[in-house]
């Protein structure tokens, strides 16, 4: 199980660390700062302002899908009704089947 790409046997490691850098009896009031500064950052202008960016970044490739997409059904002219042909002489039963058709 990875959250974060951080495996199980990684946040093992990390909490060892912690308790070896921080005593056991302080590890309670740096959680709560750590909490508290987390709190006040999400309160913040900034965080607002960096997830509504985020958010539009994410968007962004299916709002450009959509404008390629609206441009190509408002310019129908733009796509040739004629059939392209490698040799110039169009088969005589073509020229026949287009003849009855009209």
């Amino acid at each position: 199980m990875e959250i974060f790409n951080v495996g199980i046997m990684e946040v093992g490691f990390i909490l060892v660390i912690v308790l070896m850098v921080f005593n056991p009896k302080d590890i309670s009031k740096n959680v709560k700062a750590v909490l508290k500064t987390i709190r006040s950052v999400k309160q913040s202008e900034l965080w607002e302002e960096f997830s509504s960016t985020f958010k539009e970044i994410k968007a962004y490739p299916n709002k450009l899908k959509e404008m390629v997409e609206n441009e190509l059904d408002d310019e129908p002219e733009a796509v040739s009704e004629e059939p392209r042909v490698r040799n110039k002489q169009v088969p005589p039963k073509i020229t026949q089947l287009t003849q009855e058709v009209e």
